[in-house]
Order: structure tokens, then sequence, then C-alpha cells
């Protein structure tokens, strides 16, 4: 329980920065994939930080994310920028 509590004020942090860095999110999606069944894909507990825009059609289908971050690099340094 204190691991996800945790995590959970962790996430929480990142949304935040997600929202007032140049990633200009509305909104995020947190999760936590737990077992195979909830389509889990490491065997390690890690929780899902997903910004999100008003419109952005994003989806979840079968487990899977349907959006690719296109520039990955660049999305980190906003957050880390953000979170410093």
């Amino acid at each position: 329980p204190q691991t996800v509590a945790q995590m959970a004020v962790i996430g929480q942090r990142i949304a935040k920065a997600a929202r007032v860095s140049g990633l200009h999110a509305d909104g995020n999606n947190i999760a936590v994939n737990d077992g195979k069944s909830a389509f889990q894909s490491v065997v390690h507990i890690h929780l899902h930080v997903v910004p999100r825009k008003t419109g952005d059609k994003l989806s979840f289908a079968k487990g899977m994310l349907v959006r690719r971050d296109s520039d990955r690099e660049e999305t980190g340094q906003l957050l880390r920028e953000a979170l410093a």
C-alpha cells in the first residue's frame, strides 16, 4: 500500500507538470495495469501518466495506447524542466 500511495503522489506531480509545461495538457489519464488480463506488459509495477488535450481523440484499445509520442526526448525535457 505504501508503494502505491507514493506512486500516486509522484503521478500527481508529473500530471501537474504536464499541465504547466510546454505540453499544455488540459488533463491526464493516470493508470496502473495490474496483471495480464489488464494488459500489463512488464513484470514490475509502474504508473502511466498520459497527458491529454481536449479533442485529442486518444483512445485505449485492447490494452494498447493508440498514439505514439513523436518526440519523446522533447516531452521528457519539458517535464523535467517543469518538475525542477
